[in-house]
């Protein structure tokens, strides 16, 4: 008996079925889609980070969340002196 729910229960969590309610909520929680990045000093010290996501209800795509997050750490980082990590 204990076979078999073993079998069900992974054959749910294979399927397509996983996903509603619980499932669908941990599962969105590993696959979200964003882009980072860090502000740099000359001396390679961490300045300001930003985490944006893209897609699903925000509408953004994956080129307006980079030109975004570039665009934030702009503000915090001198380009001749300092770097900007990630956005990719």
């Amino acid at each position: 008996m204990k076979k078999l729910l073993g079998i069900i229960a992974l054959g749910l969590l294979l399927s397509g079925n996983a996903y509603a309610g619980f499932f669908k909520d941990f599962f969105r929680a590993f696959h979200t889609n964003s882009t980072s990045g860090c502000a740099y000093d000359y001396d390679g010290r961490k300045i300001e980070c930003v985490r944006i996501e893209y897609g699903g209800e925000n509408g953004l795509t994956w080129n307006d969340a980079t030109r975004q997050c570039v665009s934030y750490l702009r503000k915090y980082i001198n380009l001749d002196v300092g770097s900007i990590g990630g956005c990719t």
